[in-house]
């Protein structure tokens, strides 16, 4: 569908859900003082000790989190989760549809490792409606018409919109595809047995 993802879907996970590890995963926001040699997909990595002590990380409620974050660690735990000031959103599978063109392009981080319907069960985590992101839908409707006013912008959307419903149906024709499609629908998991099945992905990840 052609349509926003932030407004498409808000089928979410528990805010309270410190396992499977992936749930609470954050991405950063930093300045760059040169304080780390490396920027990685969730945080700066490789901490220069001569700038230890300028740096300070603070979770989503603007509260200081433990010092381990300065050297490692790309998710929240208990004593460190809070949205209060910044949520941000994961749309790891979005349709699943999408999830089959994520499956064939594959994992942009662990390249090594393939998607299949593990991956699906994983973050596959809903039940629970969350619209907060939606109260900026119309700001960004007017700021997307506003952009599309670009002909050749809007040119570009249309085409990688035709290019993701034409690989969708390509993938719907191929066995391999359509299988995995099948399953992905089909696999209907209660609290618990998604709870268990996302415990046995951590002990092996």
């Amino acid at each position: 569908k052609d349509d926003l993802v932030i407004d498409q879907f808000d089928d979410a996970a528990p805010k309270y859900c410190p396992k499977p590890h992936t749930a609470w995963g954050f991405k950063t926001m930093t300045k760059n003082i040169g304080a780390y040699g490396k920027l990685s997909c969730h945080r700066p990595n490789k901490l220069d000790e001569e700038h230890r002590e300028a740096v300070q990380w603070v979770n989503g409620s603007g509260q200081v989190m433990t010092e381990k974050y300065k050297d490692n660690g790309w998710r929240s735990d208990l004593k460190t989760i809070g949205y209060d000031l910044l949520q941000l959103n994961h749309y790891a599978l979005r349709s699943a549809e999408s999830f089959l063109i994520k499956r064939q392009r594959g994992r942009a981080l662990h390249v090594d490792r393939s998607i299949g319907i593990n991956y699906w069960v994983r973050m596959d985590w809903g039940g629970n409606r969350d619209v907060t992101i939606k109260r900026n839908v119309p700001r960004v409707r007017a700021e997307m018409a506003r952009l599309f006013e670009d002909a050749e912008l809007k040119r570009l959307h249309d085409e990688g919109f035709a290019w993701h419903r034409n690989k969708a149906t390509e993938l719907h024709n191929t066995p391999e595809f359509k299988e995995l499609f099948a399953q992905a629908l089909e696999t209907k998991l209660t609290e618990m047995e998604r709870v268990a099945f996302a415990l046995t992905l951590d002990m092996e990840s």
